[in-house]
């Protein structure tokens, strides 16, 4: 995947929230939320774009696939925020 751009969140609008995980041992799960994004970054993979967000220190919580780069940047708008001039163009 290649990094496209990235921006920071701004806030949790509406009743977005990052899907479920589960951690433990598979006998006995524990089902958790992911943390809320601090940053969102727009990869290109081929096929699509994802969305993957991550915490302040830089950990995964959470991504979201769309067919295109404007679908990507609505979403962020509408979930987090994040208006069309946030975005800044990744260094790689």
């Amino acid at each position: 995947m290649r990094e496209l751009m990235l921006a920071d969140v701004k806030g949790i609008l509406g009743t977005t929230r990052n899907a479920l995980y589960m951690r433990g041992p598979i006998s006995d799960p524990v089902v958790v939320p992911f943390p809320d994004p601090a940053r969102l970054v727009i990869y290109e993979d081929g096929n699509g774009y994802f969305v993957i967000g991550y915490t302040a220190a830089g950990e995964f919580c959470g991504d979201t696939w769309y067919a295109s780069i404007e679908d990507c940047i609505r979403h962020c708008k509408n979930a987090y925020d994040v208006n069309t001039d946030d975005w800044r163009k990744s260094k790689e």
